[in-house]
């Protein structure tokens, strides 16, 4: 996709101030897009489109016109560019074979030599220079020392592209002049000099190189040529920098002092940074171990805008080295980070542009260099396009789908979807730059998506005719790829040259087994089973077993059912254990289990196993056990002992500690002096080992440390509380045994514990029943009302043995309030199985009533709903604050033979609200008036209330004012209302009131606080 013109307009009036620009883009030959930006000057600036799909030339032209005139009309001016006013002639850029570029480039230079030029054909000389030097151009040698050699003065461009381009020719009789460039040089530029001098070393200084030294613990690794330990040192040390460069950055400006504190810190880092990255880079110049180390860690490059010069110098000594790799890993690290190009200060409030200015400019030199590559360069474009997709790796979540919203011209609310590693531009033109389906957007940051409805494109890439030439390089990424969209691309330009395929190693068909795009991995696992039907290669299995693909992985597992011996082969369990999936481990360890001389394969395991650092990943330490376990018959002391070689605790220890108690090596003999070793460490596998060797001395002998052992069980590891539950569980199978352990347990049991191990000692108490009847009722009792979940817990066990006889009906009652349920169970049992025993307790036994278990109300309801019970008894039950007990009473009241006056009587004195209620129901049920006579002290307690017995004093009256008739009442009630009509609650006053004047009327002799006056009749005026 190219731009095929473009128009800046510009609109200024009062304080508006805005530009626009329009872009007329080619896709190809027939398709184009019209593209624009909008925005206030000097700010970021909005992108939109008039062209959802491509459309022809004639249109675009069209649409590209009417937008450039329509924003004239609103008086924006053109500043630069097309003007769609006027007629233009079409300019055709010719593009130019490698052999004129260079004709032209000589003819430039012998110019610019000849007519001591600083400029020729608006080109630099620098850069003219720098061209010469990125082909290494010898024609041009000659003309480019005389213009070093010309007496003028120069400026640092000229003087850096020329040590640049010198170095890049690797010619030692150059050396002098590039010596003499370094006092030329600025201070920021001078480095050029010596990586140009470093291109020429020789063995004297080769030998120098050698001698650098690292700093701990970097050098270690690196002297052990361990890359693994090397990758987490420096992946420390970028995570170090980057939480105290975050600190800072979260700091307002304000905070000068603690800024300073943080960047104080964090300079030392850095220092350390440079100083590794850069050694380490000079080192790879002469040691291929070295450069592998150094491209790996660039992954973990510190990125701040204190040292940032530490990128700029690493990516310039790649380009003078053409050393592709470098340059692809360094534009993808920082194609991975997110950040914004601004304005920002620096300590003393000079403007300076923003880190995200930087990544900006290599976003978009790199797209620039990737294009002049495939142009001039055609293997630097395939070597840097192979490494900058394979670099893609390293960033497996950084490069995600996304999307942005923002309002258009109109200001409309829009949002817009990228796809993932749309922000990566280089990958994205390497990938798709033919296509249809993206676009690269005017800004040059970002690929969008021109055609939604183009999915999957055939060969989208650019320079398909590169590719066609070395379709060898597709097979070389396939190989290596981790990304999806990176293997579809290369399989695609794989298929149309099948003989690359045909003619590729085993090695090459056999990593293809992981690939993760479906058709990649499916295509070349039906390819190697045909294969392995007509040549039975066992490599073919070896790599289908470490599969991560069910189906590939099932079909090595069918053959190792049937060839065994394939499991002997050298190295394949230790690929088992770090590879396979967890599929095909959990499926291959009972056909391990099966080989009966697995001795070899035991001795390689723990000599690999013994190489491991600690600690181990969790998985990692799982299968090192699993197998082993599987692999028992070949396992035996002389490895135990050699995974403890060491006298520091490490996971080797805890590994061998735990097979020690696995089943499969229960009778393997261990030396005296091993078992103490092992006794010796505090770890809690080893003191479970420790437990468990324990378990095999005598009887007698482990009866002596029960207290021990009863320790154990309350030990915070599992597993120690584990092996401690089986030697108890063992011992406990004699009484006097079982009794020792229970009588410590339960006296251990009035403590509070957590859950989980409440539930690991309930399953020794469980083993100890044997002793349960030695335990004294009272202690058990104790044990079964405690609030230590551990002690009800321990007590419900113990009480299973025993029969309710030992312990009284009240007991039972307290006991059917136990938060254990098989308490509860067994306190029902108990009053259902001794009726006579209830029967005699009453009304203790009726406490049963008083708990807020549903079950034991419920329980008690329908057991005392037929029970005999008095009016004491009842009167019991209605004492209660729960509505389904006092439901249960008021049943009962109504149904039995309950002497009512009496019980009002007893309940007229309760304070609780609910029992006033209680006895309202009742009196308005039918109550005898001689029944009423009797209460006249419960009436006036509860008529002398205020406010907490509203319903039920309204109702008292409302009762007794129905039943006046009766002489008797009338008398009690006008000594209640005579007392109480003094209120000043106006509503009772009223009811008082007109009670007393219907007795008045009923019975003048009853004497009254009361006078009734005749109303005066007034004649109405």
């Amino acid at each position: 996709m190219k731009t095929v013109k473009q128009t800046f307009l510009h609109y200024q009036k009062g304080t508006s101030n805005k530009v626009y620009t329009v872009y007329l883009l080619e896709i190809s030959p027939s398709e184009y897009l019209v593209n624009f930006e909008y925005g206030r000057f000097g700010g970021s600036l909005k992108e939109g489109t008039k062209t959802k799909v491509p459309v022809n030339l004639e249109k675009a032209q069209k649409l590209y016109d009417s937008l450039v005139i329509s924003k004239m009309n609103k008086a924006y001016q053109i500043k630069e560019g097309y003007d769609s006013r006027k007629k233009e002639e079409k300019k055709v850029r010719e593009v130019i074979s490698l052999e004129a570029y260079e004709t032209l480039l000589l003819s430039r230079l012998e110019r610019a030599k000849d007519e001591a030029l600083h400029v020729v054909d608006n080109y630099p000389i620098s850069k003219l220079i720098y061209k010469a030097g990125i082909l290494k151009l010898e024609t041009a040698k000659p003309l480019v020392l005389a213009l070093y050699e010309q007496e003028k003065e120069q400026s640092n461009a000229f003087y850096y592209a020329l040590a640049w381009t010198l170095g890049r020719y690797a010619d030692i009789s150059l050396r002098k002049p590039i010596e003499s460039l370094r006092n030329k040089l600025n201070d920021a530029s001078r480095y050029v000099v010596e990586e140009a001098l470093f291109l020429l070393k020789e063995e004297q200084e080769k030998k120098q190189i050698e001698g650098l030294s690292f700093s701990l613990p970097f050098s270690t690794s690196l002297k052990q040529k361990n890359i693994a330990n090397f990758l987490i040192q420096v992946q420390l040390l970028e995570e170090m920098i980057d939480r105290l460069y975050t600190r800072y950055k979260e700091l307002d400006s304000w905070y000068e002092e603690e800024r300073k504190v943080v960047k104080n810190e964090l300079t030392p880092l850095l220092q350390r940074a440079d100083e590794l990255y850069l050694k380490l880079y000079i080192h790879a110049s002469i040691d291929n171990f070295m450069h592998k180390t150094f491209v790996l860690s660039l992954v973990h490059l510190p990125l701040t805008k204190f040292n940032f010069s530490l990128f700029r110098r690493i990516y310039k000594m790649a380009e003078i080295r053409d050393d592709q790799e470098v340059v692809a890993q360094l534009i993808t690290k920082i194609e991975s980070k997110k950040m914004a190009c601004y304005t920002d200060h620096d300590e003393n409030w000079n403007t300076k542009p923003s880190l995200g200015c930087s990544k900006l400019y290599f976003k978009k030199r790199s797209l620039r260099d990737v294009g002049y590559k495939a142009k001039f360069q055609g293997k630097a474009y395939l070597d840097f396009a192979k490494y900058l997709l394979l670099s893609m790796n390293a960033y497996p979540s950084a490069f995600e789908a996304f999307s942005s919203s923002y309002y258009d011209e109109n200001w409309n609310w829009k949002t817009k979807n990228y796809d993932a590693y749309s922000t990566h531009v280089s990958f994205m033109y390497i990938l798709f730059g033919a296509g249809k389906r993206y676009m690269i957007e005017p800004s040059k940051k970002v690929w969008s998506i021109a055609n939604k409805s183009i999915k999957d494109e055939h060969r989208p890439e650019m320079h398909k005719e590169l590719w066609d030439k070395n379709p060898e390089v597709a097979l070389e990424i396939l190989t290596q790829s981790k990304v999806e969209v990176v293997q579809n691309f290369a399989f695609s330009i794989l298929e149309e040259h099948p003989a690359v395929i045909e003619n590729a190693s085993l090695e090459a068909l056999l990593a293809m087994l992981n690939a993760n795009a479906n058709k990649v991995r499916n295509f070349f696992f039906e390819l190697l089973k045909e294969r392995y039907a007509k040549t039975q290669e066992v490599a073919i299995v070896e790599s289908a077993l470490l599969s991560f693909d069910n189906t590939i992985a099932s079909f090595a597992l069918d053959i190792l059912s049937e060839k065994r011996a394939i499991l002997y082969a050298e190295d394949l369990m230790i690929k088992v254990v770090f590879k396979s999936s967890k599929y095909a481990f959990e499926r291959l360890l009972p056909l391990l289990k099966t080989l009966e001389k697995p001795g070899d394969l035991v001795e390689s395991l723990v000599e690999v196993f013994m190489q491991e650092s600690s600690p181990l990943e969790v998985v990692l330490k799982s299968r090192f056990i699993e197998i082993f376990e599987a692999l028992h018959k070949g396992l035996n002391t002389k490895h135990l002992i050699q995974m403890m070689e060491a006298q520091e605790i490490s996971d080797q220890h805890v590994v061998a500690a735990i097979l020690i108690r696995s089943d499969s090596l229960r009778d393997l003999v261990l030396p005296l002096f091993f078992k103490e070793k092992i006794a010796n460490y505090q770890h809690s596998e080893m003191l479970a080992t420790t437990i468990y060797l324990l378990g095999k001395l005598s009887e007698a002998e482990l009866m002596k440390a029960h207290e021990m052992l009863v320790t154990f069980l309350y030990h915070e590891e599992a597993s120690v509380r584990i092996e401690s539950q089986k030697i108890i569980a063992q011992l406990a199978q004699e009484n006097q045994n079982a009794k020792v352990f229970l009588y410590a347990i339960v006296e251990k049991s009035f403590v509070a514990y957590e859950d989980g191990l409440v539930t690991d000692i309930q399953k020794v108490v469980k083993h100890l029943h044997l002793a349960y009847l030695s335990v004294n009722a009272d202690q058990l009792y104790r044990l079964l009302i405690a609030k230590s979940k551990m002690a009800v817990a321990v007590g419900s066990l113990i009480l299973t043995k025993f029969e309710a006889e030992a312990f009284s009906v009240r007991q039972w009652a307290r006991l059917a309030k136990s938060p254990n349920k098989s308490t509860r169970v067994w306190a029902y049992n108990a009053y259902t199985n001794h009726q006579d025993k209830v029967q005699e307790a009453m009304p203790k036994s009726l406490m049963i009533f008083d708990t807020h278990w549903e079950d034991t109300r419920a329980f008690a309801s329908k057991y005392f709903s037929t029970f005999p019970m008095n009016t004491d008894d009842i009167v019991v039950v209605v004492d209660s604050n729960y509505v389904d007990v006092q439901l249960f009473a008021k049943k009962r009241i109504e149904a039995g033979e309950f002497d009512i006056g009496v019980l009002l009587t007893k309940l007229s004195q309760h304070p609780a609200l609910n029992i006033q209620k209680f006895v309202t129901d009742l009196m308005l049920s039918e109550m005898a008036d001689e029944q009423l006579l009797k209460l006249e002290r419960f009436f006036n307690v509860l008529l002398h209330s205020v406010n907490q017995n509203r319903v039920a004093k309204t109702r008292i009256m409302l009762l007794l004012m129905r039943r006046l008739e009766n002489k008797a009442i009338a008398t009690m009630y006008a000594g209640l209302a005579s007392h109480h009509s003094a209120t000043m609650v106006w509503a009772d006053k009223e009811v008082y009131v007109e009670a007393m004047h219907k007795i008045r009327e009923s019975y003048p002799e009853i004497a009254l606080p009361l006078s009734i006056e005749e109303t005066e009749v007034r004649e109405v005026l």
